[in-house]
């Protein structure tokens, strides 16, 4: 997939589960969406997002629940790394 955009995530959705690996900005926190069958499920503990300690923890939490794939979601990736403007709110990078 060269121009990933959540709208093909969703699609891929469909066939398999996919994870999407979020971090806050200004700490080390990261949170998990699993995308399945077109619909979103980011995972909470109580009533509160469930806080990863690292994005390896939150990949394997979502290899752990069926996804076989999963993705960083970059915010800001223009002022971050020079990339192109674009209008949408994430660059997604694939985790290996």
């Amino acid at each position: 997939m060269d121009d990933i955009t959540r709208d093909s995530l969703l699609t891929l959705s469909e066939s398999e589960p996919v994870g999407l690996i979020y971090s806050r900005a200004d700490l080390n926190h990261y949170f998990l969406e699993i995308l399945e069958q077109g619909k979103s499920n980011y995972l909470h503990q109580g009533n509160e997002l469930r806080v990863f300690a690292n994005s390896h923890e939150a990949s394997a939490t979502a290899h752990a629940m069926g996804a076989n794939v999963c993705y960083l979601c970059l915010d800001n990736t223009y002022d971050e790394c020079g990339a192109e403007p674009t209008s949408r709110r994430f660059s997604y990078l694939k985790h290996e």
